[in-house]
């Protein structure tokens, strides 16, 4: 259990008990890279469709839209972004 695997671990020479950093997916799933692609990509072409964009840049329609709504301030229209 728990304990054991704490005594072992104090025992081995760890000195606190904060959490030790360790490999996994970024802090943010949405890195600057991707907001400046959106944003450029965009701005460029208005009437350019979602699934364009996240064709051309790689990433998925979830990550696109939060992007596009959440950092942007835009919304999408009927057909085409606006």
């Amino acid at each position: 259990n728990n304990v054991y695997r704490w005594y072992e671990m104090f025992s081995e020479g760890r000195q606190n008990v904060y959490d030790q950093k360790h490999a996994g997916r970024p802090s943010t799933s949405t890195p600057d890279r991707n907001i400046i692609e959106v944003t450029q990509t965009v701005l460029a072409s208005r009437r350019i469709a979602d699934r364009e964009v996240d064709e051309d840049l790689n990433i998925s329609i979830g990550p696109f839209h939060l992007i596009f709504t959440n950092d942007l301030g835009m919304r999408r229209g009927a057909v085409k972004l606006l």
